[in-house]
């Protein structure tokens, strides 16, 4: 479904124009990131399953120095899995979630 919205180039292109949204084009794996990010199938998924879920597989470090540049800009919040521990799950800012929404809602 969210998919095959961002077939369209438009989409993509008005990612691109906006200064949060635009960081997840600056890597291979990012756009697939939010997506999944978006997705609220995947609101209990955490890092190392999102990490094995995606088809352009950065490394580790790679995958990790992002998370942590996107957190730091304040597009993601880590948090502990309330029912395990040990996982940790990441958050999409809301304004994040709402900007991606004005844009394929147009």
């Amino acid at each position: 479904m969210v998919s095959e919205l961002f077939m369209k180039l438009s989409y993509i292109q008005q990612l691109g124009q906006d200064p949060d949204l635009s960081v997840f084009l600056s890597k291979p794996f990012g756009l697939e990131l939010l997506l999944i990010l978006i997705d609220p199938n995947q609101s209990n998924v955490g890092i190392e399953r999102i990490y094995d879920s995606l088809t352009i597989k950065p490394t580790r470090v790679t995958f990790y120095n992002f998370l942590k540049v996107i957190e730091k800009k304040g597009l993601i919040k880590k948090v502990t899995d309330k029912e395990k521990e040990s996982r940790i799950k990441l958050i999409l800012d809301e304004r994040i979630v709402s900007k991606f929404e004005e844009i394929i809602n147009k």
